[in-house]
């Protein structure tokens, strides 16, 4: 199972990539079966759409568009997609980050998530506390803790044993709602409601209202960390040949790696530039600059596929499932890596420039390759 401070970490991580999964929709793409790995009792998987039903001894870490879960799970729940339906039985925690997150089911730890559609449903069980973040967030079952909770609309209808945290533009306490202890919150006058049926065991406190635009400057970091995810896993299953030559280029010229990518993040914006003060070309500048600074938010895939397939060591990677479960694992690393003070942004640095490098090897052997033949 994943550790406590795993747990609080990744929170950090799912609250600040909200705003990129809840702007995001579904194509017109055909669907493509999803794929799956086992590996020491947890389950990995990504795919379009992905739907766990059986038991499964360890985590469970799911990536894609449609998530839905109703199996029983020993450890944790870990996903990040468009639309999540989290049902059945967790005996962890349950960290998720998406358009519409859903919990239905049983939850024997701590809820974190993230969303544009946040919804604990009724019949719904959390064990201890809930940490909820989205644009709309409801509660209308059972949580056996206390309850914190951000977002623009946030509605209270079930039963929370502990006492509740509500940061919102406007907040609305129904009548089935059971609250044991305090309920804080920092509303804008005028828009908090509460049912005169309603059960509030502690004492409301009325705290200063903060601004509504600053979670939402919270969410779109979330969502960039997530969105960070999805991409990447996306990418890797388009990709796979490519994204695998840049972690093998990475992996066996990682100094090499480490200078080309440093000289494509300093020699390119030199060439945008040059470009830019003539008319002609000019618009090939603005397409080079948007494909830099897609360049500097892909070239961590590499490094991220390189960490995971570190600790999937021993396994064949040829594999598109496998190649995917090695990202996702080792994106999950990089970004709570980010997340240390101090530390966190020269961490980012280095791997974009690592991977931007083993990218860059990768496209200059396969060039080589091609005037040979």
């Amino acid at each position: 199972m994943l550790s406590g401070q795993f747990s609080s970490r990744l929170f950090v991580v799912l609250l600040c990539s909200t705003g990129v999964l809840a702007g995001c929709g579904g194509g017109d793409s055909q669907e493509e079966a999803p794929e799956f790995l086992r590996w020491g009792g947890d389950l990995f998987g990504a795919g379009s759409t992905v739907v766990v039903e059986d038991s499964v001894s360890g985590d469970v870490v799911v990536a894609g568009a449609r998530l839905a879960f109703s199996g029983i799970a020993g450890g944790d729940y870990l996903g990040a997609g468009e639309v999540q339906e989290i049902a059945g039985r967790l005996l962890g925690d349950v960290r998720a980050a998406g358009r519409e997150v859903r919990v239905s089911g049983e939850v024997s730890r701590n809820v974190m998530a993230a969303g544009a559609l946040v919804e604990v449903a009724g019949g719904a069980t959390i064990g201890r506390n809930a940490y909820l973040a989205g644009q709309e967030v409801r509660h209308g079952g059972v949580i056996l803790g206390s309850l914190r909770a951000a977002g623009q609309e946030i509605e209270l209808n079930g039963r929370v044993t502990g006492d509740v945290d509500a940061r919102a533009g406007s907040l609305r306490i129904g009548p089935n709602a059971v609250i044991d202890g305090d309920v804080s919150y920092a509303v804008e006058a005028g828009n908090v409601t509460i049912d005169p049926a309603a059960e509030i065991g502690g004492t409301l406190i009325e705290q200063p209202a903060t601004s509504p635009d600053r979670p939402i400057i919270g969410f779109f970091r979330v969502l960039l960390m997530i969105g960070f995810l999805v991409t990447g896993a996306v990418g890797v299953a388009l990709f796979t040949r490519t994204t695998a030559a840049g972690e093998s280029a990475l992996r066996r010229r990682p100094g090499a790696a480490l200078g080309w990518g440093l000289a494509w993040v300093l020699l390119v914006p030199v060439c945008i530039g040059i470009l830019a003060v003539t008319l002609v070309g000019l618009p090939l500048a603005l397409i080079l600059f948007a494909l830099y600074l897609i360049s500097l938010y892909v070239g961590r895939v590499v490094i991220a596929l390189w960490l995971g397939g570190q600790l999937l060591r021993g396994r064949p990677r040829e594999e598109r499932g496998q190649l995917v479960a090695a990202f996702l694992i080792g994106g999950v690393l990089l970004l709570l890596a980010s997340l240390i003070p101090l530390v966190g942004p020269l961490v980012t640095i280095v791997a974009t420039l690592l991977g931007l490098g083993g990218l860059v090897l990768a496209f200059r052997h396969r060039q080589e390759v091609a005037e040979v033949t």
